[in-house]
């Protein structure tokens, strides 16, 4: 299952595959102001998952 929800100036995708207890969420942003860490961390707060990574890429320049 996905789930994408389009908000002002970025995006949040959120993917599982059930059969693999597995899930990606992309947090992308574009706002000057914005801070995908912050709703990133949230995200995985309410979701409780027993472990997760994360990864950022800066793609200003």
């Amino acid at each position: 299952m996905s789930v994408i929800a389009l908000v002002e100036e970025s995006h949040i995708a959120l993917h599982t595959w059930r059969e693999y207890k597995y899930a990606t969420l992309d947090v992308y942003t574009c706002g000057v102001e914005s801070e995908p860490k912050m709703a990133f961390d949230y995200i995985v707060s309410k979701l409780s998952p027993k472990r997760y990574q994360s990864f950022y890429a800066d793609r200003s320049s």
